[in-house]
């Protein structure tokens, strides 16, 4: 329902699906700045005195929930990018159906096949 409401108001699916793995690479790149801000902060910890040892917990359990915080925005992401995939693949998977020339529906299934069979490779 809410890709046919988009599409009513001009924004196709692959836009969809285009906005979101953007915004999952960028995910992708916050959380990794993330744990190399935890690394850091491990480590400036394991080269202090053991009398600042509480405090420095501190800041490490703070990074490392910060880290689990934009690991969960990258998985809710990919789901996302997941859901409208499926979508356009069952489309195109009932597109062949209203073609009248037996090659195009042909053509349209090999494609359709191979294209899933790339998607799979790179999800996986």
């Amino acid at each position: 329902m809410y890709y046919s409401t988009m599409e009513k108001f001009g924004v196709e699916k692959r836009d969809i699906l285009v906005e979101r793995v953007g915004d999952a690479r960028d995910s992708q790149s916050d959380v990794r700045e993330t744990f190399r801000s935890s690394l850091e902060q491990f480590q400036s910890v394991v080269g202090t005195p053991e009398t600042t040892l509480q405090e420095k917990y501190e800041v490490i359990s703070n990074a490392y929930d910060g880290s689990l915080n934009s690991s969960n925005k990258v998985q809710d992401r990919i789901e996302a990018v997941e859901n409208v995939s499926e979508v356009l693949f069952n489309e195109w998977e009932n597109e062949p159906d209203l073609y009248e020339s037996a090659s195009l529906r042909k053509t349209s299934k090999r494609r359709l096949d191979e294209t899933r069979k790339l998607y799979s490779s790179l999800i996986t």
